[in-house]
């Protein structure tokens, strides 16, 4: 025997229901991935919708080998961000002295306001 297929009616109420909840959740993923940046030695400032970067866990060889290990941070973090969610953060190069040269970018819309 076949189960009936569900109406419309459940599926838009359930449709509903998971876009009021997919902001709140989504909301808690930013100070989750900023906490594993923090633990992993990054040191991240939230300004806004940016996240800075103080620090590059691999500054040690990073004046020896900068495109390397800039390349690597950019792929981790990205990697990080698409692990997230679309839209909760962004990767982008953004080298300045005194920081690791990745910036994250949060979006607002996801409930990352700082």
């Amino acid at each position: 025997m076949t189960e009936p297929a569900p109406s419309n009616d459940v599926d838009e109420h359930i449709a509903g229901v998971a876009s009021l909840v997919e902001p709140q959740r989504r909301a808690l993923y930013r100070p989750v991935a900023l906490g594993v940046l923090d633990e992993q030695g990054y040191e991240p400032r939230p300004r806004g919708s940016e996240v800075t970067l103080a620090n590059c866990p691999f500054h040690a060889i990073v004046d020896q080998h900068r495109d390397l290990v800039c390349g690597m941070n950019h792929d981790l973090l990205s990697a990080m961000s698409a692990a997230v969610g679309d839209g909760v953060l962004a990767a982008r190069l953004a080298p300045s002295e005194g920081s690791c040269c990745v910036r994250l970018d949060a979006d607002q819309r996801a409930g990352t306001e700082s």
